[in-house]
């Protein structure tokens, strides 16, 4: 049997006793007497306080959320558990064969000042019973582990004493030996206290266990004695932990009871408060999440507007792939159009239609990526309202429900109107068009690259006699250097303006209009007087939980004003 410092009770029993012992003389009581008043009042100073503080936590409740300090006995079937918590306890516990008892019992014990005062109570779950006699115990108890004690063997005391003396498995706190009430000791009607003066003087007349007793390791009072002791000094060990286990749960508690809300009230009047409270709430988050300041429990990985935002640049992107893919077709885009349409025009003179008509060609086939981008971050922007409709009704799921109606509904119409708004500008961007000045900058610039890498293509004719480079350029080649400049020129030009102009529809549609317009459709609701009890309809489970935490903080919070009194 192994005695330790642990606690995870299922059945508490807590009694109160003052066991009497007794004394041959009287100077043997007097002297008793003078002992006991002496280590009641070291008790009552420097131990009871340690152990009445961990059962104030108890009785707040404090052990349903963290583990206790307290002594746990464990062993092997007929070990003798019940044997010594039935000695120490002065509690005669139920009795039989094998395993009478399948459940934890804990024991809570106190001494009481009055004189030989008794009583107890037994509590298993939500019941209750309170106990006048020790006898009652036995009677009412059916749960706990009972076993019948082993018997040591005769001739082999000088290895028990060893074992004591924790020279054959050594153990951190050593070991200690009692004996307890026999089957025909029971049988016999044995009373407990004679079973532990009984112990005490068969302690006394054996010549092995003698030491024992003298060195404090055997008798049922020298084991209380020493788990008391054990049990003290772990709880002073461990209340710096159990205090910072009782903050940081009942910061947990309290974040997660701001999550749950305050709770639907009672009065038509304070409904009304709290459905505008919510549905302004509700509106606040949606403009902070349309600028990208989302509250921070609302978002599940990232922020929206930075997925947005990666969608953007993902446009950006695309943009300049195909801008690039359309540089290296162009020349011989250009040298079609050349072949096919090219009228009395001279080498190197720019054939506008031909201009206009290339630059039409590759800017529509941007459309269907610009509107492929706005259903992507549709999608996006939807889940993240109805992530923060969510948050804002926990636990309302009926208004839960009316905001995703309006959301969906919202959604189809902004995704409709945006994409009119890019259908709308890519036929501007028909109109071939851009300020002299920005054009003529940027051709110039243009050009200037263009040459300089495209010295392998200038054939070079030296003349020795005349000491002078001659440069030639085929016909058809004038002309293409000059048209791949235009169209290099002006695409690059068209796309950086719909590099912004797509996000900007995007974003005002889908985000800025959207936010506004489904709070705006969730306000409406105020108007519907006669459906705000429907609307504000609370999930049972979110009540419950919303009770539970309420508890849970309040004893918590009880338990840190304990533990702050204390130190």
């Amino acid at each position: 049997m192994l005695i330790g410092c642990c606690v995870h009770p299922a059945l508490h029993l807590v009694i109160s006793d003052s066991p009497a012992s007794a004394v041959p003389t009287i100077i043997d009581q007097i002297l008793c007497q003078r002992m006991e008043t002496m280590f009641y009042n070291c008790y009552e100073e420097k131990i009871r306080p340690c152990i009445d503080l961990i059962d104030s936590l108890r009785k707040l409740g404090v052990d349903k959320d963290l583990n206790l300090p307290a002594i746990v006995v464990i062993g092997d079937q007929s070990s003798g558990k019940s044997s010594v918590l039935e000695a120490l306890s002065g509690v005669s516990l139920p009795r039989g064969s094998g395993i009478v008892t399948r459940c934890p019992l804990e024991m809570k014990l106190k001494k009481a000042k009055d004189g030989n005062v008794w009583k107890g109570k037994l509590t298993y779950g939500h019941c209750e019973l309170d106990l006048t006699d020790p006898s009652e115990v036995e009677d009412e108890i059916r749960a706990g582990i009972l076993t019948k004690p082993d018997l040591v063997d005769k001739g082999t005391e000088g290895n028990v004493v060893d074992i004591v003396q924790n020279l054959v498995v050594e153990l951190e706190k050593g070991y200690m030996i009692v004996k307890c009430r026999g089957q025909q000791e029971i049988n016999d009607q044995l009373t407990l206290n004679e079973a532990i003066e009984n112990e005490r003087r068969f302690f006394e007349d054996h010549k092995d266990y003698r030491p024992l007793l003298d060195d404090k390791k055997a008798t049922i009072p020298c084991l209380a004695d020493r788990l008391t002791a054990e049990l003290v000094a772990h709880i002073i060990q461990t209340l710096p932990e159990l205090t910072k286990e009782i903050e940081e749960k009942l910061s947990a508690t309290t974040k997660e009871l701001e999550i749950c809300g305050e709770g639907v009230p009672d009065t038509v009047h304070d409904k009304m408060t709290f459905l505008i409270k919510k549905l302004s709430d509700f509106g606040q988050n949606l403009r902070s999440l349309s600028s990208g300041e989302e509250p921070d429990d609302c978002i599940k990985e990232e922020r929206c507007y930075a997925k947005v935002r990666n969608e953007f640049e993902n446009w950006k992107d695309h943009l300049d792939r195909v801008k690039y893919q359309f540089y290296g077709v162009m020349r011989n885009k250009v040298m079609e159009y050349e072949k096919a349409y090219r009228g009395r025009e001279l080498p190197g003179f720019i054939n506008y239609k031909t201009f206009e008509t290339i630059v039409k060609q590759q800017i529509v086939k941007l459309q269907l990526p610009a509107i492929q981008t706005l259903k992507k971050i549709t999608e996006i922007v939807r889940d993240a309202f109805l992530d923060v409709a969510a948050y804002n009704f926990k636990g309302l799921p009926n208004l839960m429900r009316s905001a995703k109606i309006r959301t969906e509904d919202l959604r189809k119409q902004q995704e409709s109107q945006a994409e009119i708004q890019l259908q709308i500008q890519f036929k501007i961007e028909n109109v071939v068009y851009s300020q002299d000045s920005i054009y003529g900058q940027k051709l110039t610039k243009a050009k200037s690259i263009s040459e300089e890498g495209s010295d392998q293509d200038v054939k070079s004719l030296k003349s020795k006699k005349l000491g002078f480079t001659i440069q030639s350029m085929p016909n058809d080649k004038a002309t293409i250097h000059e048209m791949t400049a235009h169209l290099k020129t002006y695409y690059k030009i068209a796309t950086e303006r719909l590099a912004n102009q797509v996000p900007l529809i995007i974003g005002y549609y889908i985000l800025q209009e959207f936010a506004t317009k489904l709070h705006v459709e969730m306000l409406q609701l105020i108007q519907e007087k006669d459906q705000i009890d429907e609307y504000l309809h609370e999930e049972v489970d979110v009540a419950d939980k919303r009770k539970m935490l309420r508890n849970r903080q309040q004893r918590l919070a009880q338990a840190h004003d304990h533990l702050s009194k204390f130190y």
